[in-house]
């Protein structure tokens, strides 16, 4: 049997304080713990260099490794990761083949930055949802570059269904699965939901949009890239706002939005996690997960009025 390198090492140097923190901190041996058991499930399919990277890109590899673990758990079957090439390569009972590229949101540098959370404060402090959208975007179009040297260089089946997972977990105020879910904010350019009333008194939700963001510099960023050709190899976007601290989660804590524009598309509930939203006849709908059974929670089902 092969075997594999331990994920916290004695003599790693040049260390991520959260890995440090949690390799030697005793208040957090259970989720040292937690996590030395995801590595032994996940330590098969990850890629050589993953314990090298580890110490250094603590966060991003955290969330794959984390991410990994919960798709094994839930029956899917991972391809092993070379040295090139996206993250995981998945296959069900019920999906041939789909490539995914994790990534960890960082709160950027400069005045687009999202703000360190801060304890203690006296009142409150809005969530700063352009910022956050600004950070998704950009972390999706750095994924979206790798993806296109990989299909340029024949690395990934164009073919294939593509999706990144984005962690915003360190974003201050990130929550998914809100009023307005986060990757309907980056990719369908929906701001929020208002309620309209018409004269009898009946109330209909309907979406309110915003194709783009500005910076503080005034470059523009797209918020509606499911609804523009130059993103149609991207087939859905996951975010989560996954945490050790409180993961595992059997519920909640990821939502998936299909890309009504993909050239391959993905089948509904092909992820058993958290919320899952897909354009339908102009309409947007959400379907909720219950992931501890896989089944689906029909009077949860939601749906705005939505125009590409």
């Amino acid at each position: 049997m092969r075997e594999f390198p331990p994920l916290f090492q004695a003599d790693a140097t040049n260390l991520h304080a959260g890995y440090s923190g949690l390799r030697d901190r005793s208040d957090l041996v259970d989720f040292r713990k937690q996590t030395e058991h995801m590595w032994e499930v996940y330590a098969p399919y990850a890629d050589p260099r993953f314990c090298d990277a580890f110490p250094l890109d603590f966060y991003g590899r955290l969330w794959e490794l984390c991410f990994g673990y919960r798709l094994l758990r839930h029956g899917f079957r991972l391809t092993p990761a070379g040295m090139q090439g996206p993250d995981f390569a998945v296959a069900s009972a019920n999906l041939s083949s789909v490539f995914i590229e994790a990534i960890s949101a960082t709160p950027g540098n400069g005045p687009d930055r999202v703000p360190e959370f801060s304890f203690g404060l006296k009142t409150a402090v809005p969530v700063p949802y352009d910022k956050i959208c600004l950070r998704i975007r950009s972390s999706i179009e750095e994924k979206m570059d790798q993806y296109r040297r990989w299909a340029k260089s024949d690395t990934i089946d164009p073919s294939k269904p593509f999706a990144i997972a984005v962690s915003v977990s360190h974003l201050f105020g990130a929550t998914t699965n809100g009023h307005a879910p986060l990757c309907m904010q980056a990719c369908l350019g929906v701001k929020g939901f208002a309620v309209r009333v018409d004269r009898g008194g009946s109330g209909e939700k309907a979406p309110m949009f915003r194709s783009d963001v500005q910076k503080l510099n005034g470059s523009i960023v797209a918020t509606d890239i499911f609804f523009r050709e130059s993103h149609a190899p991207l087939s859905g976007i996951l975010i989560s706002d996954f945490h050790l601290l409180g993961f595992p989660q059997e519920r909640g804590g990821f939502e998936f939005l299909h890309n009504p524009q993909a050239a391959a598309k993905l089948p509904a509930q092909w992820l058993p996690l958290g919320s899952e939203y897909w354009v339908e006849g102009g309409s947007l709908y959400c379907r909720r997960h219950d992931a501890a059974e896989q089944t689906i929670a029909v009077d949860e089902r939601e749906h705005g009025s939505i125009n590409g």
